[in-house]
């Protein structure tokens, strides 16, 4: 067998077997929070009535539901700030590009050197235009900080 389609083959296996001992731990985990949920309901029922553990227990998941909301709430935010972010370099990258004075100026170096000449330095100049709107694309960027 070959080594790239042996490797292929290892790591397929153990992409699989990561998979479904993570669905297992996923069902254990889910089963325990049941188990505690109701541990928990037991516990408050005799010390304040099912009425009152019912209704803390339902504090307790609407707040879950609540911290869940703003979470997402935050990620969606932070992506549409990216988006825009993305949107205003790329906007000022196109200005840049059609000002009739840049485009003059690389037609006159083009044929000042030839156009086959000026291939290459066309080539340095487009990957040098790369990184600079890469770098200001990241200065405008907030800081990635850990997601949620």
């Amino acid at each position: 067998m070959l080594p790239g389609v042996r490797d292929l083959r290892e790591r397929l296996d153990a992409a699989v077997k990561t998979s479904a001992w993570s669905a297992v731990a996923g069902a254990a985990a889910l089963t325990m929070l049941g188990f505690l949920c109701a541990a928990l309901f037991l516990y408050l029922q005799n010390w304040r009535g099912p009425i009152i553990a019912c209704l803390i227990l339902a504090g307790a998941f609407l707040l879950v539901v609540l911290i869940a909301i703003a979470a997402v709430a935050l990620v969606r935010q932070r992506q549409a700030r990216l988006a825009r972010a993305r949107a205003q370099a790329s906007q000022a990258a196109g200005q840049w590009l059609r000002d009739p004075v840049v485009v003059t100026t690389a037609l006159q170096v083009a044929r000042m050197l030839g156009f086959r000449r000026a291939a290459p330095v066309l080539l340095l100049g487009a990957f040098v235009v790369g990184l600079m709107l890469s770098r200001t694309a990241a200065k405008t960027a907030p800081p990635a900080g850990p997601e949620s």
